[in-house]
């Protein structure tokens, strides 16, 4: 009898290892078991992602890292092999970058992978070029991260006028790091001046959808600028250039306001007023001459005299004659329609500057007291007593004939009353005052002492 033979063919294990053989029969129930062999790994046959790439937000890495083994044909990692291994974004829009990794016992681990743009069906490739393999990941999506930046979307303009709204307004956009607009920030954005010394103002801001758009924005100082933009803790974002230029007349300012004002006498700073655009910056080529007016206080000004240059009209001999506390001036430019006011000042009382026959003398008799007895005050150049001065004042004949006499008199507070004066001879007369002391003089009204 031939014993049967069976001849197998085709045989393969998947995974590495030590195995035996067990041969049935059945119907014969016979069994037969084979030696102990060893399955090796083979030679590499493909890539496989065994972390697939998870958890990435626009220009963010992945939480979850991608690892990729060099793998045999029956899926065994082929740990002999430290072939380097890329990976490319193979669909899906946006841009791979920032991976790294090494490859030891087969498996490349990567780190630090981003997709900058959000979006859905992205696929990774894996290369290996020295052993001539390709795998590619499962199907991922980018999502929209959290806020990490500002970017200028739309500029503002490049040339604007000292305190008048640009007008291009910017806006605003708040990003993630990879670029994507986050729709559902809510914040403020702050603008300012990042380069030049005027002020950005005026800004009031609308946010939609994660874009901030302005309105109502200007810069007051002439100069050329650059904007940043702020929001917390987010990376600021800088404008272009915006070249702010003078504008047209739009006020009057006094860029010196008057002071050291004493009664009657020109003011030890004397005012200056300039023609300015709505950012206060000086009209240069505006040569109209503002007029001065005292729109509060009761004296009177006068001995104003202006002189104008490139936008600027400086005054001397500006004076108020009456003493007071918080006079105000107006500047008027008829010419571009533009008034405005000084600061409130005070008028003094300036120093000694004439003695005045107050109370005139009269009802003079020869030989008898006038029955009205003058009254001499020392007043400042504007009329006003110096009620500091209490100099002793001399009366004298000035005109006329006979002799004066029987005066006697005290000064209090500025204010000589006479009382006892009589000149002993009829006709006219003219009384003279003396206050030797500030070197002051002055004469009466004519008046008749009668025989």
């Amino acid at each position: 009898m031939v014993p049967a033979l069976w001849a197998f063919s085709g045989c393969s294990i998947t995974t590495a290892g030590n195995y035996t053989l067990l041969a049935s029969d059945g119907g014969d129930d016979l069994i037969a078991m084979s030696g102990s062999f060893d399955v090796g790994t083979g030679v590499p046959s493909h890539l496989v992602f065994t972390t697939e790439p998870a958890g990435a937000t626009g220009g963010t890495a992945f939480t979850t890292q991608p690892r990729v083994a060099i793998e045999d044909a029956g899926g065994n990692t082929v740990t002999t092999d430290t072939n380097p291994i890329t990976l490319a974004q193979t669909t899906g829009s946006g841009v791979l970058s920032a991976c790294t990794s090494t490859t030891s016992g087969g498996v490349a681990g990567f780190l630090g992978c981003t997709i900058n743009t959000a979006g859905s069906g992205h696929i990774l490739t894996a290369s290996d070029t020295g052993d001539t393999l390709n795998g590619s990941s499962a199907v991922f999506a980018v999502t929209v991260g959290a806020p990490a930046q500002e970017v200028f979307t739309t500029p503002p303009s490049a040339t604007a006028t000292g305190g008048t709204a640009f007008t291009a307004q910017p806006a605003v956009t708040i990003e993630d790091a990879g670029g994507n607009t986050v729709t559902t920030d809510s914040s403020t954005v702050t603008l300012t001046a990042h380069v030049g010394a005027g002020t950005v103002s005026g800004c009031s801001e609308n946010e939609t959808a994660g874009v901030v758009v302005f309105s109502g924005c200007s810069i007051n100082t002439d100069g050329t600028y650059t904007l940043t933009a702020a929001d917390g803790a987010l990376t600021t974002a800088t404008s272009g250039s915006i070249v702010v230029s003078t504008g047209p007349a739009s006020q009057l300012a006094f860029t010196r306001e008057p002071a050291g004002a004493t009664g009657g006498t020109a003011f030890s700073t004397q005012a200056e007023v300039t023609v300015q655009d709505a950012g206060g910056n000086t009209v240069t080529d505006d040569a109209t001459v503002p007029t001065l007016t005292l729109t509060a206080g009761p004296g009177t000004l006068s001995g104003c005299s202006p002189s104008t240059a490139t936008g600027v009209t400086t005054f001397t001999g500006c004076s108020i004659d009456t003493a007071h506390a918080g006079d105000v001036l107006t500047a008027t430019d008829a010419a571009d329609g533009l008034t405005t006011t000084s600061s409130s000042f005070d008028v003094t009382v300036g120093a000694p500057a004439q003695v005045v026959f107050t109370t005139q003398p009269s009802g003079a008799v020869a030989g008898s007291a006038f029955t009205g007895q003058p009254v001499v005050t020392i007043e400042d150049a504007g009329g006003n007593t110096v009620t500091s001065d209490t100099h002793a004042i001399t009366l004298a004949i000035g005109f006329g004939p006979g002799t004066l006499s029987g005066c006697t008199s005290t000064t209090t507070a500025g204010v000589a009353a006479f009382s006892g004066c009589s000149i002993d001879a009829g006709g006219e007369h003219v009384l003279g005052a003396t206050d030797s002391f500030d070197a002051l003089n002055n004469a009466s009204s004519l008046f008749d002492v009668t025989p």
